[in-house]
């Protein structure tokens, strides 16, 4: 080996410096440019290996150590042909360039098959671009940060409001259920509310009070816990339609008191609240006792029924005492008639006349109220008469026709103003109306003035008003409310009964109408029927 490295080093051979002729100009700038390219590229070495030293992240590291060092190989070439123009160490230069051709062949290989992958790698122009893109993602990227930050901000203050309303809510539903709580407590009925799905899940502290019941066992069955046996099949079957079809429930039972024992009839009201969508969500219901009002309601329908017979049987004796009174009536007519016609052959004394007189009226007086209390009678017994299309005129022409001659005595002037002629009514009844209002005007006439009398008919709404005018005595104020009492007179200086009156009014209200009266002393008087239009009858 150190023969080897003797001879590599041995300069037996002529000096390069004989080729220059030792010419300066020839000599020193080949020296000099030789010396400058061998600093060159000794330099060029030191900077790939500090590169590959700083960027261990170039994934080509291991090319640019070869590339250094088959750059060190020229660089040492050069240097040697510098020496080699004094020196002639021929053999240390070919040793040099064989080294330095084994790398830069290396090299060569090496760089042509990375060839495609270094051309992968971005320009310059690239890596601007790629750099102004990154900046400018990084610029909107910062924009963004700082919107979320703001937006994330504002989530915040919104959070924050959510969470205040969140609370106040609360708070208020809390407030919200004490005070129902607390109402619920007060009032005296027994209150429960049910949810969606048909379950109690509430009850009131009147209604522990009243059934004796634990929390548990009223959630289970509510209000069933408690109900009459003879009541709870029907409840429960209207309680089971309410809930299948979200309606009101509401229903009576006798619900069982605790403290007494007793059952009790209490009204069962329960009503659905129901969401935007028509869902029902919840069911609030109360129990109302009401079984005082249900005795009294009991007794008071036993009560009217005893009326209703009582008032029958009174209504059955006066018109079984009107009717068997007519014939003594009429026999005690027809002697008093036959006295008169046997007194006229003989003489007697002209008293007579007077008592025939005065028993004459008195009995006829008695035929007119028995007449009349038979009428009554029938009123009371049969409040549904026939029901006819009634021409209103047609019935008071003959009204007037019947009465024709009392009408010219007292010259009494009718008018007549009807704008409506028809009414569905008893024809009976209606005539007995007309008559009674017509004789009564004429009957209760003023001294001082021809009698005057307007009959008049509208339509308003649906309410047909039939009115009766006159110019008579009138009524005092006073006097009005005891003018349809039965046997009530107001003017007693002119023969009646107080029965006509009583009987038109039985027949207005019979019918579903109603009859007011207007009157002012020495002015006249009004009466007023007001009566329901019906359907009209088809003849």
């Amino acid at each position: 080996m150190l023969e080897f490295l003797k001879n590599i080093f041995e300069g037996d051979f002529m000096p390069h410096g004989h080729c220059y002729f030792w010419k300066p100009e020839i000599l020193w700038s080949h020296a000099i440019a030789d010396a400058v390219i061998a600093l060159a590229y000794f330099s060029i070495p030191f900077s790939l290996y500090n590169i590959f030293r700083l960027r261990r992240d170039f994934v080509y590291g291991r090319l640019m150590l070869l590339f250094a060092f088959f750059i060190l190989g020229c660089g040492a070439t050069h240097l040697v042909s510098v020496i080699t123009i004094w020196n002639p160490v021929y053999r240390f230069d070919a040793l040099l360039k064989i080294i330095t051709a084994i790398a830069s062949i290396a090299t060569a290989v090496i760089l042509i098959k990375k060839t495609p992958q270094i051309l992968q790698i971005p320009s310059a122009y690239e890596w601007r671009r790629l750099h102004s893109e990154l900046k400018n993602s990084n610029e909107k990227l910062k924009e963004s940060n700082e919107e979320l930050l703001k937006a994330d901000e504002v989530l915040r203050k919104i959070n924050s409001e959510l969470e205040e309303r969140v609370k106040y809510r609360t708070e208020e539903l809390e407030a919200s259920i004490l005070q129902f709580k607390f109402m619920t407590d007060s009032i005296s009925q027994l209150v429960f509310t049910v949810n969606e799905r048909g379950e109690f899940d509430y009850f009131n502290l009147n209604w522990y009070e009243y059934s004796g019941l634990d929390s548990k066992r009223s959630f289970q069955r509510g209000l069933f816990e408690i109900i009459h046996p003879e009541d709870l099949e029907e409840l429960s079957s209207f309680w089971r339609q309410a809930l299948q079809e979200g309606t009101v429930f509401r229903c009576s039972g006798r619900l069982k008191d605790k403290a007494s024992e007793e059952y009790r009839w209490h009204l069962i009201e329960a009503n659905p609240m129901k969401d935007a969508f028509g869902k029902v969500v919840k069911w609030f219901g109360t129990c109302t006792d009401v079984n005082d009002e249900k005795l009294y309601r009991k007794e008071l329908e036993r009560t009217n029924k005893e009326l209703k017979r009582i008032n029958t049987d009174l209504d059955n004796f006066v018109y079984t005492a009107s009717h068997d009174l007519k014939a003594p009536i009429s026999n005690l007519e027809g002697l008093v008639n036959s006295l008169s016609q046997e007194l006229q052959s003989n003489s007697y004394p002209q008293e007579f006349d007077l008592y025939l007189n005065m028993m004459k009226n008195s009995i006829l007086r008695f035929k007119t109220t028995i007449s009349e209390l038979s009428d009554i009678s029938k009123i009371q017994k049969d409040t549904e008469e026939d029901i006819d299309l009634v021409d209103i005129r047609e019935l008071l022409d003959e009204v007037l026709l019947v009465h024709h001659d009392t009408i010219i005595a007292a010259k009494t002037q009718i008018n007549i103003n009807l704008k409506s002629t028809q009414v569905s009514f008893s024809r009976k009844n209606l005539r007995s109306l007309i008559t009674n209002l017509i004789t009564n005007a004429i009957k209760y006439r003023s001294p001082l003035r021809r009698p005057e009398i307007d009959v008049t008919s509208e339509v308003i709404n649906d309410i047909l008003i039939l009115s009766v005018s006159d110019n008579g005595l009138g009524i005092e104020s006073k006097q009005i409310d005891k003018v349809f009492g039965m046997f009530k007179r107001v003017h007693t200086h002119v023969d009646g009964t107080g029965v006509g009156l009583y009987i038109v009014k039985r027949i207005v209200e019979n019918a579903g109408g109603k009859i007011t009266l207007n009157s002012t002393v020495n002015i006249g008087t009004t009466f007023s029927i007001q009566l329901p239009l019906r359907k009209e009858i088809t003849l």
